[in-house]
C-alpha cells in the first residue's frame, strides 16, 4: 500500500526544487558590455561595467589595454560576468538541489574587476558604482529588499563600502613610477545573508544543526523559498502571483561603473 504522506511530501519537495532551480535560468539574459569610449559591445551575462573618465586620465586591463571586460576566475570562466542566485553546481541530493537549465548556470554571487588607474598625478580619487533592476518595474528595488530582509548582503572589501547606495573608492595599490599608475582588484556583488544562516538555501534547507533550516516543514521551507523568489525578482511590496512559467519571470541585470576623478 502506498504512504499517501509520502507522496504529498515529495510532491512540495519537487515543487519546491522546480521554483529555485529556475531562479537564474530567467535572469540570465544576454547583456552588452559596453564602455564610454564606444568599444564594440561583446556578449556576455547579466553583468555589464562602463567606464567614465577624462581624456586625460585611463583604465587599463593587466595587459595594458583598454578595461572593457571583467576578469575571469579560475575554474569559473564560464560564469566570469555573471550573477546568479542559483543552488551549487555540487548540490544533487536534500530536498533543494541543482537542476540543470540546459545552460549551465549555477551558483555564482559575485564578479571580479581587476585593472590600473593612470596618471596618478592628475587623478583626485577612482571610485565603483553597483546598480541592478528588475524588468518587473523601474520603481522596484528587489536586490535591496532581499538585502533589507536578510537574504544576501553586499560583498565589500576591508575599508569598503555600500557601492550600491553609492560610489565607493577603488582600494588603489602597487604605484608604478614609470606609469604613475595604481592597480585595483575587487569582487563585486554578494554573499547569502543571516536569513540563511549564510549558506545557499539549498544546503540551508537541509541543514539539519542548530542553525539550520532542515528541521522546517516542506510547507514552511517552500513558502521561505517562495518569497525569496517574489522578493528578489519584483521586491518586498509586491503581492501579485508568481508566473507558472518561468520564462515570464522578471529578468535581473546588474551594472558596474569606474569613475575617475580629476584633482
Amino acid at each position: 500500500m502506498k504512504n499517501p504522506r509520502r507522496r504529498k511530501t515529495a510532491k512540495a519537495v519537487a515543487m519546491c526544487a522546480l521554483l529555485f532551480g529556475v531562479v537564474s535560468l530567467s535572469s540570465m539574459a544576454l547583456a552588452a558590455f559596453v564602455t564610454a569610449s564606444g568599444a564594440k559591445a561583446s556578449e556576455g551575462g547579466n553583468v555589464t561595467v562602463g567606464v567614465i573618465q577624462k581624456t586625460d586620465v585611463r583604465f587599463e586591463d593587466m595587459n595594458k589595454g583598454e578595461l572593457k571586460d571583467f576578469t575571469p576566475v579560475k575554474g569559473m570562466e564560464d560564469l566570469y560576468n555573471v550573477i546568479s542566485f542559483d543552488a551549487p553546481l555540487d548540490d544533487n541530493s536534500g530536498r533543494f538541489r541543482y537542476l540543470d537549465d540546459g545552460l549551465g548556470y549555477y551558483e555564482h554571487l559575485s564578479v571580479f574587476l581587476q585593472g590600473k588607474v593612470m596618471p596618478m598625478n592628475f587623478i583626485d580619487k577612482a571610485t565603483v558604482k553597483m546598480e541592478c533592476h528588475t524588468s518587473y518595474s523601474d520603481a522596484a528595488t528587489p536586490i535591496e529588499d532581499a538585502i533589507e530582509k536578510g537574504y544576501i548582503e553586499v560583498l565589500t572589501w576591508e575599508g569598503g563600502g555600500d557601492y550600491l547606495s553609492g560610489p565607493v573608492s577603488l582600494p588603489l595599490t602597487d604605484y608604478d613610477a614609470t606609469r604613475d599608475s595604481k592597480t585595483f582588484a575587487v569582487n563585486l556583488g554578494f554573499r547569502w545573508g543571516e536569513a540563511f544562516h549564510h549558506m545557499n538555501p539549498t544546503l540551508y534547507f537541509d541543514d539539519m544543526n542548530e542553525n539550520g533550516g532542515g528541521h522546517l516543514s516542506d510547507q514552511e521551507a517552500m513558502d521561505a523559498m517562495k518569497d525569496f523568489v517574489r522578493t528578489i525578482r519584483y521586491g518586498k511590496d509586491y503581492r501579485g502571483e508568481i508566473p507558472e512559467d518561468p520564462s515570464q519571470y522578471p529578468t535581473l541585470t546588474f551594472s558596474v561603473t569606474l569613475t575617475a576623478e580629476i584633482n
